[in-house]
């Protein structure tokens, strides 16, 4: 029998841990209430506490902490620095209960124990369980977690609880997405080098390297985001197969045919390896035509910041005339700002909504 007892979600502001007094209302009130805890940045940690309002006494049960933080939240921003929450906050007591926390944002306790806790309170009652899930927005509970790669207090906040790391759903997450990881550490890594003032003819030669670098950086993401996003769908494996001019005409003998999805994924991934994915004119189409991805219309400015890329690489700096090239700290930065804008769009088509499926 479906248990139809209401939950409401009540967030307190920084001045008060104190219980709302609600007239008339006899269901589970969520208690959230911000702490100064920082997360290189990122203030998102939580108490959490639930009064059952049934009951006379309206007895309050803590369940430690947990992670709440809003889409596209800045280091320099607090959750409750957010235009919702100032909204919200200027309410009157009765008017702050929510049915369900707001689609942009996610929470995510920090203990793998919470959701044992959570099931106890509630009698293993499924229909609470899960509506109470569902109000929270808790990711992991919600299938949410792709939803929030690309989020900068994913990176410095979310994956430092225990729950992420004892979760096979996260370790999945983990995994499918270091390639952006790893373009995120290497781009601010060129940031801080770039930000270092030079003299003589270092601040010419250090911001040749640093091109070259950036985009052997951008190669290395297009080339294992597409590898590894192909390779784990078979779809994408054959779809990718009748597209390479290497692999589309293969031929299997008889006794291959059992493993022909095997053999087919290892000539895919051969041939996928040894591809150079600075070409753009190669690559872009394949993230169209087999992970439709929708790519922005004018990409000349990274054409030709590769052309550029094959004079660093190749020339030491130098044009096929002879010249030498002239790249500035800020030529540098606008690079950096572009590649991230670039692998973003990327990045949210193909780990965050994904549009070939």
């Amino acid at each position: 029998m479906q248990n139809n007892t209401e939950i409401k979600i009540y967030i307190n502001d920084t001045a008060t841990t104190e219980v709302p007094e609600l007239e008339n209302y006899n269901g589970y009130l969520v208690l959230l209430n911000p702490k100064s805890w920082d997360d290189f940045g990122f203030k998102t940690t939580f108490n959490i506490s639930i009064i059952n309002f049934s009951k006379l006494e309206k007895p309050k049960q803590n369940f430690g902490d947990l992670k709440l933080a809003v889409k596209n939240q800045t280091p320099s921003n607090a959750p409750m620095e957010d235009v919702f929450f100032q909204e919200y906050l200027g309410r009157s007591i009765e008017d702050r209960t929510l049915d369900q926390l707001p689609n942009e944002i996610f929470t995510l306790p920090e203990y793998d124990g919470f959701y044992q806790d959570i099931e106890n309170y509630f009698s293993n009652d499924e229909s609470l369980i899960n509506n109470f899930y569902s109000k929270l927005r808790d990711t992991l509970k919600n299938n949410l977690q792709s939803k929030i790669t690309t989020e900068d207090f994913f990176n410095k906040s979310f994956k430092r609880t225990l729950c992420f790391m004892t979760h096979a759903e996260f370790l999945w997450l983990y995994q499918q997405t270091r390639p952006m990881r790893i373009f995120q550490q290497q781009i601010a890594q060129a940031n801080k080098i770039a930000s270092i003032e030079y003299s003589g003819f270092l601040n010419e030669d250090v911001f040749i390297m640093l091109h070259g670098f950036l985009i052997a950086t951008l190669e290395n993401y297009l080339a294992t985001s597409f590898i590894k996003t192909v390779l784990a769908d078979d779809e994408l494996i054959f779809k990718q197969a009748i597209r390479d001019g290497k692999v589309k005409d293969s031929k299997f003998k008889i006794e291959d045919l059992p493993e022909w999805k095997n053999i087919l994924k290892d000539k895919v991934k051969q041939s996928l390896e040894e591809m150079s994915f600075h070409n753009i004119e190669t690559v872009m189409p394949l993230y169209r035509n087999v992970l439709n991805c929708t790519l922005p219309e004018n990409l000349n400015w990274l054409i030709n910041a590769v052309k550029t890329r094959h004079d660093c690489a190749h020339r030491a700096g130098y044009t096929v005339e002879g010249q030498k090239l002239s790249i500035s700290k800020e030529n540098i930065f606008e690079l950096i700002e572009q590649l991230n804008t670039f692998s973003k769009c990327i990045e949210d088509q193909v780990n965050v909504n994904p549009q070939y499926t």
